[in-house]
Formats: structure tokens, C-alpha cells, sequence
């Protein structure tokens, strides 16, 4: 497994599951996100009886995020021991930020995210 946890398709479900759990309000330990990707893939693999780079493939970052959800989730039995994942605080303040700024980061964002594909 350790050869395709360097692989790009892998880091990049690993940074898009955190993005997912983000939007659901709760922060998770990058070790923990790619912990439980490498379960997931190991595991589809082994049932659907592929190799891990097909089964890579077949693992979905909001799959991956219901999984830790859930088991983070407080009324579940055993959730106490869970410390890799945090609430989000949400800063509603507005800042004051020129135009031209703004515009560079989202263009460096928009670059970040076409490299991936």
C-alpha cells in the first residue's frame, strides 16, 4: 500500500475527503483522512477482487467522509476515543480586501486545482 499512497490520484481524494469534511463543520487529522482512504481502498479492493490502483478509482472522498462522520459521530458508542476529529468555528467577520488580491487568489486557486487532472 505504500506505493500508491504516494501516487497523485491517492493524495488527491486524501485533500478532497478533508475538503468534504470541511463543509460539513468538522476538522480531521491528515493522518487519520489517509488512514482511513488506505482502509477503504485496501478494502474494496479485497472484496471486489482488483488491485488497489482500480479500486483507488472506485473510492469517492464523500464516501470516505460519511465513513469518519459516522464514527465521530457522539451518540455512537465508542466515539469518545475518537481525538482526530475537531469541530470547525466558523468566522463570519468580512474583511476589507482590494480587488486585485482577491483575484490573484482565486486564480492561483483555479491553477492548483487544474494540475490534478
Amino acid at each position: 500500500m505504500p506505493d500508491i499512497q504516494q501516487g497523485v490520484e491517492f493524495k488527491a481524494i486524501v485533500a478532497e475527503t478533508s475538503a468534504v469534511l470541511l463543509t460539513r463543520g468538522v476538522e480531521v487529522e491528515p493522518v487519520a483522512v489517509r488512514d482511513v482512504v488506505a482502509l477503504m481502498v485496501c478494502s474494496v479492493a479485497e472484496r471486489m477482487g482488483v488491485d488497489q490502483e482500480e479500486a483507488l478509482h472506485l473510492v469517492r472522498p464523500e464516501s470516505v467522509a460519511e465513513a469518519i462522520a459516522a464514527a465521530a459521530d457522539p451518540g455512537r458508542e465508542g466515539a469518545e476515543h475518537v481525538y482526530a476529529v475537531r469541530p470547525v468555528r466558523v468566522d463570519a467577520r468580512a474583511v476589507a480586501l482590494p480587488v486585485v488580491v482577491a483575484g490573484r487568489l482565486v486564480m492561483a486557486a483555479a491553477q492548483a486545482g487544474s494540475t490534478r487532472r
